[in-house]
């Protein structure tokens, strides 16, 4: 198998692998469209972040990610909370209905890594891990 299968071979993987993430999540909420969950999951990371940091990461205009945050705003998962040392900076945060939700996700999450890592050997387990980290780390995206 040449390096062009084995490319396609492993992005119909990686393509699968987030379909399955994106079902799990919206099974948890049927409401919520794909950028609000990738949004919450960050938040739930980052525990607060900027504005400007969310347009930044997301690579999204301000005005539509102002959109975006005032749905899950509207919705309950998220809240803006203005710094004291600085009124004009807004950090946006998990609600106490977006951890929960969040919390939710990654337990279920978590318990899924362990079911499809327990199909492989231990030594396996240690392979896989240290490709996905070299992988992880190599990733660059392209501008």
């Amino acid at each position: 198998m040449g390096i062009d299968e084995k490319a396609r071979e492993v992005d119909e993987t990686f393509f699968k692998i987030i379909l399955n993430e994106f079902y799990q999540l919206s099974v948890l909420d049927e409401n919520l469209k794909i950028r609000e969950l990738l949004i919450i999951k960050y938040l739930g990371k980052y525990n607060s972040v900027i504005m400007s940091e969310l347009t930044s990461v997301f690579a999204t205009p301000p005005t539509t990610m102002t959109s975006i945050v005032n749905r899950l705003v509207d919705k309950g998962y998220v809240k803006r909370r203005r710094r004291d040392d600085d009124r004009r900076i807004v950090e946006i945060l998990l609600s106490q209905k977006g951890q929960k939700f969040y919390d939710n996700h990654k337990k279920k999450g978590r318990d899924r890594l362990i079911k499809l890592l327990s199909i492989l050997s231990e030594r396996e387990q240690e392979i896989f891990l240290d490709l996905a980290v070299k992988m992880s780390n190599n990733y660059k995206i392209d501008k």
